[in-house]
C-alpha cells in the first residue's frame, strides 16, 4: 500500500477531505499531514519529520469522548490510526512547496458516525486464532514474516488527463483471520518488517506495521 500512497502524495494534497473524495480510495482510510521541513537527507527524511506528523493526529484524541464520538471538535485522524480493523498501513513523503507531507493509507476505513475505533477490555482478551502472542497488550502473529495483501495502484500511475479512474481492486477478505467478529484482529495481522526508504520520483515511500506504529502512538501519545 506504500505504493498507492506514494503515487497520492505526489499530488501534495492540502487536507484529509481531499483524499477522501478520490473515488479511487473509496474503501481505504487515509491520512495526510505536513511540517515545514522542505529538504530530505541524503538517506532518506529524518524520523522527526514522521513523528511529528503523527503526533498531529495523535494529539486529536483529547477530542475523542467514548459515550459520543467527537462532539467538540475533530478527531477523524486519531480514529483511523486507532482503528481496530486496520491490518496494513502504508506511508509516502513528499516536498510541496516549503512544506514535507506525509500520506498514510490505510487498509479499512474508520467510520466515526457508525463505529468507536475499539471496545473496552483487557489487552490480548480477544485475540483470533493464529494471533494468540501479547504483545505491550496487543494480539500479534506468530509468524515473523505474514502476507501483506496486494492492493493495485495502478490507477494513479494513469495519466493525469485521464478520466478513466477504476480504482483498485480490493482483495477478498481472509476469513481465517476473522477481522469483521474480533475488534483485536487488526492490532495482530501487521507484525510485519519496516521497509528501508525507497524513492519514487520525489516521494519516499515506507510500510509501517501497524502493532509498531500503534505502540509508538501509545507510548508517546496516549501516555
Amino acid at each position: 500500500m506504500e505504493k498507492i500512497a506514494a503515487n497520492v502524495v505526489k499530488k501534495c494534497p492540502a487536507s484529509r477531505e481531499e483524499l477522501l473524495s478520490m473515488p479511487q480510495l473509496s474503501k481505504l482510510g487515509v491520512n495526510v499531514g505536513s511540517v515545514p521541513y522542505p529538504t530530505p537527507v541524503r538517506d532518506g527524511y529524518p524520523e522527526d519529520i514522521q513523528t511529528s506528523i503523527i503526533d498531529q493526529w495523535g494529539s486529536e484524541r483529547s477530542n475523542y469522548r467514548i459515550e459520543g464520538g467527537c462532539p467538540s471538535a475533530p478527531c477523524n485522524s486519531w480514529w483511523q490510526i486507532v482503528w481496530s480493523k486496520v491490518s496494513h498501513i502504508g506511508c509516502s513523503l513528499n516536498n510541496c512547496g516549503n512544506r514535507t507531507t506525509m500520506v498514510c493509507i490505510y487498509s479499512s476505513r474508520a467510520d466515526p458516525e457508525t463505529d468507536h475505533p475499539f471496545k473496552v477490555g483487557n489487552g490480548c482478551s480477544a485475540c483470533p486464532e493464529g494471533f494468540e502472542r501479547c504483545e505491550n497488550k496487543m494480539c500479534a502473529s506468530e509468524s515473523q514474516n505474514p502476507t501483506e495483501p496486494e492492493f493495485q495502484s495502478e490507477a494513479f500511475e494513469k495519466d493525469e488527463d485521464s478520466n478513466d479512474n477504476e480504482g483498485y481492486k480490493e482483495e477478498e477478505p481472509n476469513k481465517d483471520n476473522n477481522s469483521d467478529n474480533n475488534p483485536y484482529a487488526a492490532a495482530s495481522g501487521t507484525g510485519g518488517q519496516v521497509l528501508d526508504h525507497e524513492s519514487s520520483d520525489s516521494a519516499t515511500q515506507f510500510t509501517v506495521p501497524f502493532a509498531t506504529f500503534f505502540t509508538l502512538l501509545l507510548l508517546g501519545i496516549l501516555a
